[in-house]
């Protein structure tokens, strides 16, 4: 379970991270940049608040639920199961940066990002196996895993020169109007 102070950081940011997240989640799957961010940063922060009962007292009937709701809702709008894992782990990069810059210093940040996760990660790995025979049956109806733009765009070596690429990890403190259609970097050599 995570520390007190942990938990407090996250609760007082809460909204911040939701709006971080959901600039993340359109920047590393392209089908969510059609979604407005100002309503998925609203969704987000309803999984980050239960995100916090569960951290908080180990019961992840809400964050069940929340996802299960939020899962159901982008794919009945085409999405696919896929798009909506990869969504749901862009929590975690952006968590990690948020405790690494505003913990009392970049150690105690890791160690607090590290008692989330320790929690979090195992979750989440639940929650997808759960979710792995419904994934089948929800890509049948809604738009085939070759047609994510994320992963075509992933598939093909050459789209981007067959360079090794890389996703910024968003802040809390980035600009609402970050430029999403450009969202990859090289990775350095």
């Amino acid at each position: 379970m995570p520390s007190k102070t942990a938990l407090q950081l996250f609760a007082n940011r809460r909204l911040q991270l939701a709006c971080a997240v959901a600039r993340q989640v359109q920047a590393t799957v392209p089908r969510y940049r059609s979604v407005d961010a100002l309503a998925m940063a609203r969704n987000i922060d309803h999984v980050l608040r239960a995100v916090e009962m569960l951290l908080k007292s180990n019961d992840d009937h809400t964050l069940i639920e929340v996802l299960g709701q939020l899962k159901q809702r982008r794919t009945g709008q085409g999405f696919s199961s896929s798009d909506f894992l990869v969504a749901v782990l862009c929590t975690l990069p952006v968590i990690r940066r948020f405790f690494s810059n505003h913990a009392s210093s970049p150690e105690r940040g890791l160690r607090y990002y590290e008692e989330v996760e320790a929690v979090l990660l195992p979750f989440y790995g639940r929650w997808a196996a759960a979710q792995e025979a419904d994934a089948f049956a929800d890509d049948a109806q809604t738009a085939p895993l070759a047609e994510s733009p994320l992963v075509a765009d992933l598939a093909d070596p050459q789209a981007h020169g067959g360079k090794l690429l890389a996703f910024r990890i968003m802040t809390i403190d980035d600009a609402d109007n970050d430029d999403l259609t450009q969202p990859l970097l090289e990775a350095q050599s």
